[in-house]
């Protein structure tokens, strides 16, 4: 673990501890020089593992404010470690700096990096309360998206090798699971009330507005909300479907007949085989009940 620290200058009075993704590359270094440029006081902590990383986040999480610098990935372990709820006043802070931060894209404020790294130290605090889902023997929380159906068939051929050539292994991944995956039966209920029955060929439940590199995938989702999201796309074929996807940028693919949505306090998600994605990581296996979990820390955000 490599830690370094800076001369405390304006308004911040003391160091506040930052946890950032060594593997961010590029992001990483445009953070370091955004925070040399303000003669900021951060103390880094920079883990060689995704453990190492639990326990920096475990062990820091009683801190006032703690600082996350990764992509949706590193979001989704931070959100994984504090949403048993027990520290629920301290203030996160979330600068993207990984090739994937869709979850910020649904936040105000400027979306540059210096602009971010200024909310994360400064922003106010609002209470957030991670997607929770539960399985038959687990939960599992998130702090995006979670979804089932061919999104999930990507995720499963990133891990399995596809990851390691970057961003054209997540290209190679991505028509290997349009071209390979095969729909499942399955239903969708909101609060009680059946939204969708039959194959399904992409089901997302969302906390946040967008997924998979900026595609508006649950356009009516507020982070803030007490709500869910959930946007239900029936497979009909190859080309129909795939045409749909097409909208996923701007979120009007809400309107094709294809597409079910709704909001809802409770999703419930039923079917044979069904297999997910949580934040662009591999989620549960089997149906899954969704909803907003208990608040498990404070966002720092723009304030109003």
């Amino acid at each position: 673990m490599a830690e370094t620290e800076q001369p405390v200058q304006g308004a911040i009075l003391s160091a506040i501890n930052l946890i950032a993704n060594p593997f961010a590359g590029r992001g990483l270094k445009a953070l370091r020089r955004a925070v040399d440029e303000q003669d900021l006081a951060l103390r880094w902590h920079l883990p060689e593992s995704i453990a190492q990383a639990r326990s920096m986040i475990e062990e820091l999480r009683n801190e006032e404010r703690l600082l996350v610098a990764g992509g949706d990935g590193s979001f989704h372990l931070a959100t994984q470690v504090l949403a048993d709820g027990k520290t629920p006043e301290l203030c996160l802070g979330l600068i993207p700096t990984g090739t994937g931060s869709d979850f910020m894209r649904s936040l105000p404020g400027e979306a540059t990096l210096e602009a971010r790294l200024k909310t994360a130290l400064r922003g106010a605090p609002r209470a957030y309360r991670p997607g929770l889902a539960s399985a038959v023997d687990s939960q599992k929380s998130f702090i995006n998206v979670a979804s089932l159906g061919v999104s999930a068939a990507v995720a499963y051929a990133i891990e399995g090798g596809l990851k390691r050539l970057g961003a054209f292994g997540y290209t190679v991944a991505m028509i290997q699971g349009i071209v390979c995956y095969r729909s499942t039966e399955m239903s969708v209920h909101v609060d009680g009330e059946l939204l969708m029955q039959g194959k399904g060929y992409l089901t997302a439940v969302g906390c946040g507005r967008y997924f998979g590199g900026g595609k508006m995938i649950t356009p009516h989702a507020d982070p803030f909300s007490d709500q869910l999201h959930v946007v239900a796309v029936r497979d009909q074929g190859v080309l129909t479907t795939l045409s749909a996807t097409r909208k996923l940028n701007s979120g009007e693919h809400i309107h094709l007949p294809i597409v079910e949505h709704g909001l809802g306090t409770e999703i419930r998600i039923e079917g044979q085989g069904l297999r997910s994605e949580f934040d662009g990581e591999l989620g549960p296996d089997g149906e899954l009940t969704f909803r907003r979990g208990p608040v498990a820390f404070h966002l720092a955000v723009d304030k109003p």
